[in-house]
């Protein structure tokens, strides 16, 4: 009965979350506050739906030359069907001081583990990625501090 409760309580939230994007256009900020309104804002240390393994991004920097990229990705399965849809929706990632530096939607032609790829800019010292599930609402990963960052 409690989990029966819960997962209509988060789907509810969901449906919330996607008021709110379509309401406001700013889709990150209109995640992360809709879930902190919500009381949905997760990561591996809060994790009170045993769901972390599944749902915390995870973040890779790689540097070729002066750039570098981060890759963000969720082990995390895509199911678009019906009735049952259990999807990441979004990710995206803020810098350092919080400044939103990347955004991805997903949509039903995304069908494989979610992953999103950018340059990271060069003032950037460190990141901390973020996902929206739609059944588990929004999660995030430590700050990762990323490799020959310019300080200014």
């Amino acid at each position: 009965p409690f989990w029966g409760k819960t997962n209509k309580m988060v789907k509810r939230m969901g449906e919330r979350v996607r008021e709110h994007i379509k309401a406001q256009g700013a889709k990150a900020v209109a995640i992360e506050d809709a879930n902190k309104d919500a009381g949905t804002f997760y990561w591996a240390e809060h994790d009170p739906l045993g769901k972390a393994a599944k749902h915390v991004p995870q973040v890779t920097v790689e540097k070729a030359g002066q750039a570098r990229t981060a890759t963000i990705t969720v082990p995390h399965g895509m199911d678009w069907s019906g009735g049952s849809k259990h999807v990441i929706d979004a990710l995206f990632v803020r810098d350092q001081t919080g400044k939103l530096i990347h955004f991805r939607e997903f949509n039903e032609e995304d069908t494989a583990q979610p992953s999103s790829s950018f340059t990271v800019p060069k003032d950037v010292t460190a990141v901390t990625a973020y996902e929206h599930c739609n059944l588990h609402g929004l999660w995030k990963s430590a700050l990762v501090p990323l490799p020959d960052a310019e300080l200014r």
